[in-house]
Protein backbone atom coordinates (compact mmCIF):
# COMPACT_ATOMS: atom_id res chain seq x y z
CA UNK A 1 0.00 0.00 0.00
CA UNK A 2 2.56 2.38 1.04
CA UNK A 3 4.21 1.68 -2.53
CA UNK A 4 1.05 2.28 -4.57
CA UNK A 5 0.85 5.86 -2.29
CA UNK A 6 4.10 6.83 -3.09
CA UNK A 7 3.55 5.64 -7.10
CA UNK A 8 0.34 7.61 -7.00
CA UNK A 9 2.16 10.93 -5.56
CA UNK A 10 4.33 11.34 -8.39
CA UNK A 11 1.65 10.31 -10.61
CA UNK A 12 -0.04 13.69 -9.41
CA UNK A 13 3.45 15.42 -9.63
CA UNK A 14 3.98 14.75 -12.84
CA UNK A 15 0.46 15.14 -13.84
CA UNK A 16 1.29 19.21 -12.55
CA UNK A 17 4.66 19.36 -14.30
CA UNK A 18 3.01 18.71 -18.11
CA UNK A 19 0.38 21.59 -16.92
CA UNK A 20 2.98 23.90 -16.02
CA UNK A 21 5.56 23.37 -19.19
CA UNK A 22 2.86 23.23 -21.41
CA UNK A 23 5.05 25.18 -23.44
CA UNK A 24 8.18 23.45 -23.48
CA UNK A 25 7.55 20.67 -26.16
CA UNK A 26 9.88 18.36 -25.63
CA UNK A 27 10.01 19.07 -21.93
CA UNK A 28 5.91 17.82 -22.14
CA UNK A 29 7.65 14.36 -23.93
CA UNK A 30 9.60 13.57 -21.25
CA UNK A 31 6.76 14.48 -18.63
CA UNK A 32 4.29 12.80 -20.75
CA UNK A 33 6.23 9.71 -20.98
CA UNK A 34 7.03 9.47 -16.93
CA UNK A 35 3.65 9.96 -16.35
CA UNK A 36 2.77 6.50 -18.78
CA UNK A 37 5.48 4.72 -17.01
CA UNK A 38 4.19 5.27 -13.44
CA UNK A 39 0.69 4.49 -14.72
CA UNK A 40 1.45 1.19 -16.29
CA UNK A 41 3.46 0.10 -12.73
CA UNK A 42 -0.09 1.07 -10.95
CA UNK A 43 -2.18 -0.10 -13.66
CA UNK A 44 -0.13 -3.49 -15.52
CA UNK A 45 -1.55 -4.19 -18.69
CA UNK A 46 -4.08 -7.39 -18.99
CA UNK A 47 -3.60 -10.15 -21.12
CA UNK A 48 -4.26 -9.70 -24.91
CA UNK A 49 -7.66 -11.52 -25.95
CA UNK A 50 -7.34 -14.55 -28.60
CA UNK A 51 -6.95 -13.49 -32.52
CA UNK A 52 -4.65 -10.61 -31.51
CA UNK A 53 -0.94 -10.53 -32.17
CA UNK A 54 1.38 -8.67 -30.27
CA UNK A 55 4.77 -8.06 -32.02
CA UNK A 56 7.88 -6.84 -31.05
CA UNK A 57 9.17 -4.16 -33.59
CA UNK A 58 6.84 -0.83 -33.75
CA UNK A 59 8.30 -0.07 -36.98
CA UNK A 60 6.78 -2.91 -39.45
CA UNK A 61 3.69 -4.54 -39.71
CA UNK A 62 2.83 -7.42 -41.59
CA UNK A 63 -1.08 -7.46 -42.67
CA UNK A 64 -0.90 -10.88 -44.01
CA UNK A 65 1.07 -12.58 -40.77
CA UNK A 66 -1.41 -11.08 -38.83
CA UNK A 67 -4.69 -12.19 -40.87
CA UNK A 68 -3.30 -15.93 -41.95
CA UNK A 69 -2.28 -16.19 -37.27
CA UNK A 70 -6.26 -15.37 -36.57
CA UNK A 71 -9.16 -17.60 -37.03
CA UNK A 72 -9.02 -18.74 -40.48
CA UNK A 73 -12.33 -18.47 -42.39
CA UNK A 74 -14.98 -21.00 -42.73
CA UNK A 75 -16.78 -21.59 -45.77
CA UNK A 76 -19.87 -22.64 -44.23
CA UNK A 77 -19.32 -20.34 -41.35
CA UNK A 78 -21.78 -16.94 -40.91
CA UNK A 79 -18.91 -14.89 -42.23
CA UNK A 80 -18.63 -17.12 -46.02
CA UNK A 81 -21.91 -18.98 -46.26
CA UNK A 82 -20.86 -20.81 -48.78
CA UNK A 83 -23.33 -22.40 -51.22
CA UNK A 84 -26.22 -20.34 -49.27
CA UNK A 85 -28.00 -17.48 -50.44
CA UNK A 86 -26.05 -13.95 -49.33
CA UNK A 87 -27.71 -10.72 -49.45
CA UNK A 88 -26.11 -7.39 -50.80
CA UNK A 89 -24.98 -6.75 -47.02
CA UNK A 90 -23.55 -8.06 -43.87
CA UNK A 91 -22.33 -7.94 -40.54
CA UNK A 92 -19.54 -8.86 -38.37
CA UNK A 93 -18.51 -7.70 -35.61
CA UNK A 94 -14.76 -8.67 -34.54
CA UNK A 95 -13.48 -7.00 -30.72
CA UNK A 96 -15.44 -4.43 -30.69
CA UNK A 97 -15.64 -3.70 -33.95
CA UNK A 98 -18.45 -3.45 -35.77
CA UNK A 99 -18.13 -3.47 -39.75
CA UNK A 100 -21.07 -3.29 -41.68
CA UNK A 101 -21.09 -3.40 -45.47
CA UNK A 102 -23.46 -2.73 -48.47
CA UNK A 103 -23.09 -3.05 -52.33
CA UNK A 104 -25.50 -1.43 -54.94
CA UNK A 105 -25.68 -1.79 -58.92
CA UNK A 106 -24.21 1.11 -60.44
CA UNK A 107 -24.29 0.63 -64.31
CA UNK A 108 -22.80 -1.84 -67.23
CA UNK A 109 -19.95 -0.31 -68.72
CA UNK A 110 -19.03 -2.51 -72.03
CA UNK A 111 -17.35 -5.98 -70.59
CA UNK A 112 -18.27 -4.42 -66.97
CA UNK A 113 -20.81 -4.07 -64.58
CA UNK A 114 -19.83 -1.57 -61.98
CA UNK A 115 -20.83 -1.43 -58.04
CA UNK A 116 -20.16 0.91 -55.06
CA UNK A 117 -20.03 -0.73 -51.33
CA UNK A 118 -20.17 1.36 -48.72
CA UNK A 119 -18.46 0.75 -45.36
CA UNK A 120 -19.33 1.79 -41.84
CA UNK A 121 -17.30 0.91 -38.21
CA UNK A 122 -18.74 1.65 -35.39
CA UNK A 123 -16.74 0.57 -32.37
CA UNK A 124 -18.76 -1.14 -29.66
CA UNK A 125 -15.76 -1.86 -27.61
CA UNK A 126 -13.66 -0.27 -25.14
CA UNK A 127 -10.66 0.35 -26.59
CA UNK A 128 -9.01 2.69 -28.75
CA UNK A 129 -7.98 1.91 -32.52
CA UNK A 130 -6.75 2.78 -35.77
CA UNK A 131 -7.30 1.04 -38.70
CA UNK A 132 -3.67 0.04 -41.05
CA UNK A 133 -4.33 -2.07 -44.39
CA UNK A 134 -7.16 -3.97 -45.25
CA UNK A 135 -7.42 -6.91 -47.90
CA UNK A 136 -10.80 -7.15 -50.33
CA UNK A 137 -11.90 -10.44 -51.92
CA UNK A 138 -14.22 -9.89 -55.30
CA UNK A 139 -15.01 -12.95 -56.80
CA UNK A 140 -17.65 -12.93 -60.22
CA UNK A 141 -20.30 -15.38 -60.84
CA UNK A 142 -18.12 -17.70 -62.85
CA UNK A 143 -15.60 -18.57 -59.05
CA UNK A 144 -12.73 -16.00 -61.06
CA UNK A 145 -11.33 -13.94 -57.41
CA UNK A 146 -9.58 -10.75 -57.80
CA UNK A 147 -7.61 -9.41 -54.84
CA UNK A 148 -6.97 -5.94 -53.20
CA UNK A 149 -4.21 -5.18 -50.41
CA UNK A 150 -3.04 -1.94 -49.34
CA UNK A 151 -2.93 0.57 -46.11
CA UNK A 152 -5.72 2.46 -44.73
CA UNK A 153 -9.11 2.77 -46.68
CA UNK A 154 -9.14 5.21 -49.37
CA UNK A 155 -5.45 6.82 -48.21
CA UNK A 156 -7.15 7.14 -44.48
CA UNK A 157 -5.97 5.16 -41.27
CA UNK A 158 -8.91 6.93 -38.99
CA UNK A 159 -8.72 6.42 -34.94
CA UNK A 160 -11.92 5.04 -33.59
CA UNK A 161 -12.68 5.74 -29.94
CA UNK A 162 -14.92 3.99 -28.20
CA UNK A 163 -18.57 5.10 -29.51
CA UNK A 164 -16.84 6.65 -32.61
CA UNK A 165 -17.85 5.82 -36.39
CA UNK A 166 -16.39 5.93 -39.52
CA UNK A 167 -17.70 5.38 -42.92
CA UNK A 168 -16.14 5.61 -46.67
CA UNK A 169 -17.45 4.21 -49.83
CA UNK A 170 -15.78 2.92 -52.88
CA UNK A 171 -16.40 0.61 -56.04
CA UNK A 172 -15.65 -2.64 -58.20
CA UNK A 173 -16.06 -3.85 -61.92
CA UNK A 174 -17.06 -7.18 -62.29
CA UNK A 175 -17.45 -9.39 -65.71
CA UNK A 176 -20.97 -11.05 -64.77
CA UNK A 177 -23.62 -9.64 -63.50
CA UNK A 178 -23.44 -10.87 -59.91
CA UNK A 179 -21.11 -11.98 -57.63
CA UNK A 180 -19.55 -11.42 -54.08
CA UNK A 181 -17.00 -9.40 -52.11
CA UNK A 182 -15.60 -10.35 -48.25
CA UNK A 183 -12.57 -8.95 -46.85
CA UNK A 184 -10.92 -7.89 -43.38
CA UNK A 185 -9.39 -4.73 -42.34
CA UNK A 186 -6.03 -4.75 -39.93
CA UNK A 187 -6.28 -2.68 -36.56
CA UNK A 188 -3.78 -1.70 -34.00
CA UNK A 189 -4.78 -1.23 -30.26
CA UNK A 190 -3.25 2.22 -28.98
CA UNK A 191 -5.18 2.36 -25.49
CA UNK A 192 -6.61 -0.72 -23.72
CA UNK A 193 -9.82 -0.80 -21.55
CA UNK A 194 -7.71 0.69 -18.76
CA UNK A 195 -6.57 3.85 -21.16
CA UNK A 196 -3.06 2.95 -21.36
CA UNK A 197 -1.39 2.10 -24.57
CA UNK A 198 0.06 -0.98 -24.85
CA UNK A 199 3.32 -1.40 -23.63
CA UNK A 200 3.78 -3.31 -27.54
CA UNK A 201 2.08 -3.35 -30.40
CA UNK A 202 -0.82 -4.95 -30.25
CA UNK A 203 -3.14 -5.75 -33.48
CA UNK A 204 -5.61 -7.97 -34.57
CA UNK A 205 -7.68 -8.47 -38.11
CA UNK A 206 -11.41 -7.63 -37.86
CA UNK A 207 -13.10 -9.56 -41.03
CA UNK A 208 -16.19 -8.07 -42.70
CA UNK A 209 -18.82 -11.07 -44.04
CA UNK A 210 -19.27 -12.24 -47.48
CA UNK A 211 -22.29 -9.75 -49.12
CA UNK A 212 -23.71 -10.04 -52.52
CA UNK A 213 -22.76 -8.21 -56.17
CA UNK A 214 -26.24 -7.94 -57.52
CA UNK A 215 -27.68 -6.68 -60.85
CA UNK A 216 -30.60 -5.89 -59.22
CA UNK A 217 -29.61 -5.60 -55.33
CA UNK A 218 -31.21 -9.03 -54.48
CA UNK A 219 -30.41 -12.41 -52.65
CA UNK A 220 -28.06 -14.43 -55.02
CA UNK A 221 -26.33 -17.63 -54.66
CA UNK A 222 -22.56 -17.07 -55.59
CA UNK A 223 -19.46 -19.37 -55.95
CA UNK A 224 -17.25 -18.96 -53.21
CA UNK A 225 -13.60 -17.91 -54.51
CA UNK A 226 -10.28 -19.49 -53.71
CA UNK A 227 -7.69 -17.05 -52.17
CA UNK A 228 -4.22 -16.78 -54.74
CA UNK A 229 -1.48 -17.83 -53.30
CA UNK A 230 1.52 -16.03 -51.56
CA UNK A 231 3.59 -16.65 -55.05
CA UNK A 232 1.08 -14.63 -57.08
CA UNK A 233 0.02 -11.66 -55.19
CA UNK A 234 2.32 -9.86 -53.40
CA UNK A 235 2.03 -9.72 -49.45
CA UNK A 236 1.04 -6.61 -48.53
CA UNK A 237 3.02 -4.37 -46.62
CA UNK A 238 2.35 -1.61 -43.81
CA UNK A 239 5.42 0.66 -42.44
CA UNK A 240 4.89 2.93 -39.20
CA UNK A 241 7.72 5.38 -38.61
CA UNK A 242 7.27 7.73 -35.38
CA UNK A 243 6.66 11.03 -35.31
CA UNK A 244 8.63 14.12 -33.64
CA UNK A 245 5.33 15.22 -32.84
CA UNK A 246 4.49 12.77 -30.56
CA UNK A 247 3.36 9.01 -30.55
CA UNK A 248 -0.20 9.25 -31.72
CA UNK A 249 1.05 10.88 -35.02
CA UNK A 250 3.02 8.68 -37.20
CA UNK A 251 3.70 8.32 -41.14
CA UNK A 252 2.30 4.97 -42.71
CA UNK A 253 3.54 4.02 -45.90
CA UNK A 254 2.56 0.78 -48.09
CA UNK A 255 2.10 -0.39 -51.19
CA UNK A 256 -1.59 -1.16 -52.69
CA UNK A 257 -1.80 -4.57 -55.04
CA UNK A 258 -4.44 -5.48 -57.06
CA UNK A 259 -4.68 -8.85 -58.64
CA UNK A 260 -6.50 -9.41 -61.65
CA UNK A 261 -6.23 -13.19 -62.35
CA UNK A 262 -3.97 -15.61 -64.19
CA UNK A 263 -3.38 -14.41 -67.93
CA UNK A 264 -1.87 -15.61 -71.21
CA UNK A 265 2.13 -15.60 -71.24
CA UNK A 266 2.26 -13.21 -73.88
CA UNK A 267 0.15 -10.74 -72.23
CA UNK A 268 2.07 -10.46 -69.16
CA UNK A 269 3.01 -6.98 -68.98
CA UNK A 270 6.87 -5.31 -67.05
CA UNK A 271 5.96 -5.52 -63.49
CA UNK A 272 3.73 -8.67 -63.23
CA UNK A 273 5.25 -11.91 -62.52
CA UNK A 274 4.25 -15.62 -62.25
CA UNK A 275 1.72 -15.10 -65.04
CA UNK A 276 -0.30 -13.05 -62.35
CA UNK A 277 -2.09 -10.04 -63.93
CA UNK A 278 -1.12 -7.55 -61.16
CA UNK A 279 -1.01 -3.69 -60.42
CA UNK A 280 0.35 -1.84 -57.75
CA UNK A 281 0.37 1.47 -56.72
CA UNK A 282 2.43 3.30 -53.38
CA UNK A 283 0.33 5.61 -51.03
CA UNK A 284 1.84 7.75 -48.35
CA UNK A 285 -0.79 8.78 -45.14
CA UNK A 286 -0.23 11.04 -42.54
Amino acid sequence: LKQIFQLASLVVIATIAVQSIKKNTYAVSLAVAGRELLLRALFPETSVPSGSSKISSTSSFQPDAIRRAGQQYSRSGREMRCGEEIPPYSTVTTRGIEIFAQSFYKSHNGDHNMWTYRIEFRNSGKEEVRLLARHWVFTDNNGKAQEVKGPGARGLTPTLRPGKRFKYESGTPLPTARGSMHGSFLFEVLKLESGLPPTRPVLFTARVGRLALSADDSLETPPCPKEAGEDVVPTTSVRVTPSPHGPFQPITAGVTSHYQGLIAPQQVQHGTRSGAGSTSTCRLTT
